[in-house]
């Protein structure tokens, strides 16, 4: 996320850590990953979970971290280069179809990678074939587990939702249901809907855990931004092209109601993840 910072509540201010690291380095404590293993992260990303697994695993194993988005790897990759890891590398691939020998992994770990290309969480159903779950089955050893975190509420994001959804003239979902494939920037999923996507591909002893931090970011205009960089930025630009007056008019709105958020130390907003585990 660049320069733009969150902690959860009560962390140090000297060692702040942005939510995609603090959520990252969370599902890599919650795996349990010894020294030695042989690791996969699904999804790797610009590596919030890859480079804790690295440092989890030591020397004796390894981390092998496949990701579609070819901006992400090359963060990624300067980062081992820079690092000087030996046992971790970030590979183009699909987790759909991946190349890898069947019984391969330890471990494989997916961050927020997203089950909504084939599962609707809202209405508890499978809505295609699940081939990525199939896949991270088929490359875990027997006895290997799976782990994977995804979101269950983000309150900034959400509340956010709800005054874009007004300026482009769409519906708010109804009250109490998962917004789903609807959401404008991402997806919940469920407890329900995870345990269901791992039982169908064969996993077993399925746990899933909820937690939820609190975050800040120093001030409006870095909250913003960091709402522009996770997805809101092909919204904004939407409401802009149409009337750059309304642009104008819902940041002012947005910033009159980011002080009903704001605290001692900044804006404050917390989110919520699900963890869940399962073994082959």
């Amino acid at each position: 996320m660049g320069d733009i910072w969150s902690r959860p509540a009560g962390a140090s201010t000297n060692n702040a850590l942005d939510y995609w690291e603090y959520f990252g380095q969370r599902l890599v404590e919650l795996a349990d990953i010894g020294q030695g293993a042989d690791v996969l992260d699904v999804g790797a990303g610009q590596g919030s979970s890859f480079f804790p697994e690295a440092k989890k695993v030591g020397p004796g194993g390894k981390v092998v971290g496949i990701e579609l988005c070819r901006h992400c790897m090359g963060i990624t990759f300067g980062k081992i280069k820079n690092q000087k890891l030996d046992n971790a590398w970030i590979l183009n691939m699909d987790a759909g179809y991946m190349g890898f020998g069947n019984d391969t992994f330890d471990f494989a770990l997916c961050g927020f990678v997203g089950w909504y290309y084939c599962f609707d969480f809202t209405a508890g159903r499978f809505t295609d074939e699940d081939i990525r779950a199939r896949e991270i089955a088929r490359v875990l050893k027997k006895g290997g587990k799976v782990g994977i975190s995804s979101w269950a509420r983000q309150d900034d994001i959400e509340w956010l939702d709800g005054m874009i959804r007004r300026y482009l003239n769409m519906d708010e979902p109804a009250e109490g249901e998962l917004p789903g494939n609807d959401q404008l920037v991402y997806s919940k999923e469920s407890k329900e809907g995870l345990e269901k996507i791992l039982s169908a591909a064969g996993f077993r002893g399925i746990e899933i855990l909820e937690e939820t931090e609190t975050f800040f970011s120093k001030n409006k205009e870095t909250w913003w931004e960091q709402m522009r960089r996770v997805g809101w930025h092909d919204h904004f630009e939407k409401i802009k092209s149409k009337d750059k007056g309304s642009f104008e008019k819902l940041k002012v709105e947005v910033f009159e109601g980011l002080e009903h958020f704001r605290e001692e130390d900044g804006i404050r907003f917390s989110k919520s993840v699900l963890f869940a585990f399962g073994t082959k």
